[in-house]
């Protein structure tokens, strides 16, 4: 039966008693309680079936009478809408229409619901999703823009992982696993920027990013230093142990307070404020994507293979660029902050490899391991000298500490032989069969 009100809304009456007469569409924005029936104002479609059975319980919404007696209850899918009379009280729910969604923002959604239905943890770390269809995999054909979204999604998640492990603090590695996925979004930021992103949105990532990984390399740095020293300190006695303390003691202190520094820029509202819109952008299709602007009758490149080539061999010959000062031979001796510097550069090497990973034939594996080796390396090599810039002042302060002494020595031989591996390493990262592997690789990445 359908009647109209005084103002002339459409209104379909649902007979309690007859439950044989279906509605199937129905529009709620208001209704009046009657003796016998519901009447309720048309206003948003929603599909009531009650013909529909489903085999498991299914939630269902009771419909209260105005003396709060329960009149009848019926199946009610979540999430529901109360439908509530012009007196205020609640008579009944029902279905709330679903909102369409638009295919930008499909990754955000789908990222809602997975983490909606997951059982809440009781750390305070978030609950992030394992459905990833919505991640465009790394290829030779695929666009640039959603293929590198995939790679930030990735890293971004693998930020958040070891997030609650760096906080907690007992593992050294959560802080490590934080720092190479800030580095690692930096880096594929650093690829799209001005290539298919807007120049100024992944900027302004990269620059909030880049405060993070100061916090939490400080941290790390300092993590590494003990877990040394503390291996060198395996083999000793307790009395030569006591030898090392000072050190030990000075670490610690180090470590108190740049853990201290990296939580308070962890809790800080700017890292919070990141984190959210971190989020929002690796799941969001399309977003900070530049506008085509290819000139009439021209084609502007797009695909992971039109970028590619460019981008690992800049950073190759950015690499390069140390021949001058780190000459390829049987022996190096250039300055460690020289070397530090070629450190930086192998790593920007290396996370561009890591990005297009998945594009680049299998072959280009052995390139990356052998980059690894190089880099591993250098930062010991850059290790032992932070070392030594420690242990010097207290041997100084302790001219009679034999151990602190020993372990200088122990430190410079070390480099000495960190030296000799670097520079045979080097002669063939600088050598022509690299780069002709390397051309290999790229000329590698094509349709699928």
């Amino acid at each position: 039966m359908t009647r109209r009100n005084r103002n002339g809304s459409k209104l379909i009456s649902t007979d309690l008693d007859n439950q044989e007469n279906p509605v199937e569409e129905v529009e709620i924005d208001n209704l009046e309680r009657r003796a016998d029936e519901i009447l309720v104002v048309v206003d948003e479609p929603v599909t009531l079936n009650p013909d529909s059975r489903r085999d498991e319980p299914v939630p269902t919404a009771e419909i209260i009478s105005p003396t709060g007696e329960t009149i009848s209850s019926v199946e009610s899918p979540a999430p529901t809408e109360e439908i509530v009379s012009p007196t205020g009280q609640t008579i009944s729910s029902v279905p709330a229409p679903e909102k369409p969604r638009s295919r930008h923002k499909k990754g955000i959604s789908r990222e809602v619901e997975t983490q909606a239905s997951e059982p809440e943890s009781e750390s305070a770390a978030p609950q992030h999703s394992d459905q990833e269809d919505h991640v465009v995999p790394m290829s030779g054909d695929a666009p640039l823009a959603e293929a590198g979204r995939g790679f930030l999604y990735h890293q971004y998640h693998k930020l958040r992982k070891a997030e609650p492990v760096a906080r907690e603090g007992s593992d050294p590695e959560g802080v490590h696993d934080m720092r190479v996925a800030t580095r690692r979004l930096r880096a594929g930021l650093q690829i799209l920027e001005g290539t298919v992103y807007r120049p100024k949105k992944a900027e302004r990532f990269r620059r909030q990013l880049r405060a993070l990984a100061n916090a939490l390399g400080d941290t790390r740095d300092t993590d590494v230093f003990i877990q040394h020293l503390e291996k060198y300190a395996e083999n000793l006695s307790e009395a030569e142990r006591a030898g090392l303390e000072p050190l030990f003691s000075q670490l610690h202190e180090r470590r108190r307070h740049s853990g201290k520094a990296m939580l308070k820029t962890l809790d800080s509202p700017k890292t919070e404020k990141l984190f959210d819109k971190l989020k929002t952008f690796v799941t969001t299709e399309g977003a900070g994507v530049l506008e085509d602007r290819a000139g009439k009758n021209e084609v502007a490149p797009s695909l992971v293979r039109h970028f590619a080539g460019s981008a690992i061999w800049q950073r190759y010959e950015e690499v390069l660029a140390y021949e001058t000062e780190v000459k390829p031979t049987s022996s190096v001796s250039a300055p460690v902050a020289t070397l530090h510097r070629l450190r930086v550069a192998c790593k920007h090497l290396r996370y561009t490899l890591e990005f297009f990973e998945d594009a680049l034939p299998p072959e280009a594996s052995e390139l990356h391991d052998q980059l690894v080796e190089v880099q591993d390396d250098l930062g010991e090599l850059h290790d032992n000298q932070v070392a030594l810039e420690m242990a010097t002042p207290l041997i100084k302060a302790d001219k009679d500490n034999q151990v602190l002494k020993a372990y200088r020595d122990s430190r410079e031989e070390e480099m000495e032989k960190l030296y000799a591996d670097f520079a045979q390493k080097w002669q063939v990262l600088a050598g022509t069969e690299f780069r002709r592997k390397l051309a290999a690789a790229i000329a590698g990445i094509g349709p699928a």
